[in-house]
């Protein structure tokens, strides 16, 4: 019957289907079952809260073609003075009690034993050129990590496996990446980590006490929080390029003085 199940539809990005599960809770706190439409289906695994997960084309060739199926496409991009997860939320009329922090499955798989840091250079395609970092200046930084600080490094690769991916991030000591999928996956198991941020708000992203941006406010951050037209692009990308590796070599040192993460200094 339509009031025992709630659909809730996110086409993508893997970040934004993670943000999907406090919206998923409340409507759970209901007594509904809730059902995630999206893309995304193999996060099946990740996101209990969720009694079913089904392809994005069930939105297409089915919930859209029904009078008696409740479901709700949920669009931050609607809401662009909110934090993510809130606009999700006003989407989906639910009320999350002041929680945005995704719950998600534990117990990956270490790829790598003892401390590293995790390095996630890469993003998906949306405004790419605001959102990533150089793959040159991350080479720079690992390097430097591993010399100065004595830490070791892993890049996070396109050949990984997804569940490959969540084991490397999951027993990472330090995460630090682009604002994209995995910054988003590290804020939910709890890791430490450095994001950095060029053409959206931190303020709509971050959720995690130990999350951190790393930015450089060139007077227009945030861009695609006001101007949501794909077709619309910067003619320079200043925003990341003022990011430099010192800056961010800096502020992993702040992070690695201020915790528990085991490094030899030089």
């Amino acid at each position: 019957m339509m009031d025992q199940v709630k659909y809730l539809v996110r086409k993508g990005h893997l970040g934004d289907v993670i943000l999907t599960e406090p919206v998923a809770r409340a409507v759970k706190r209901s007594g509904r079952r809730v059902v995630l439409v999206t893309e995304y289906d193999h996060v099946r695994p990740l996101l209990s809260v969720y009694d079913e997960v089904l392809p994005y084309s069930h939105y297409i060739d089915v919930l859209v073609k029904s009078k008696d199926i409740d479901f709700v496409v949920l669009a931050y991009e609607l809401h662009p003075q909110y934090h993510y997860v809130d606009g999700f939320a006003i989407c989906a009329g639910v009320d999350l009690k002041g929680d945005r922090h995704p719950i998600i499955r534990h117990g990956f798989s270490p790829i790598k034993k003892g401390t590293y840091c995790l390095i996630a250079p890469h993003t998906s395609q949306w405004a790419r050129c605001m959102r990533e970092w150089s793959f040159a200046r991350y080479e720079e930084l690992g390097r430097r990590i591993e010399r100065e600080l004595g830490l070791s490094t892993v890049f996070l690769e396109a050949g990984h496996s997804f569940e490959e991916m969540l084991g490397l991030i999951e027993h990472c000591s330090l995460f630090v990446g682009n604002d994209s999928g995995p910054g988003i996956v590290a804020q939910a198991f709890g890791r430490p980590a450095l994001i950095l941020f060029g053409g959206t708000e931190s303020s709509k992203v971050l959720f995690s006490e130990d999350a951190e941006a790393v930015l450089v406010d060139v007077g227009c951050n945030g861009c695609r929080q006001w101007s949501r037209d794909s077709l619309v692009s910067c003619n320079t990308t200043i925003c990341m390029d003022s990011i430099s590796v010192d800056l961010v070599m800096e502020r992993i040192s702040m992070k690695t003085s201020s915790s528990s993460i085991r490094v030899r200094r030089t």
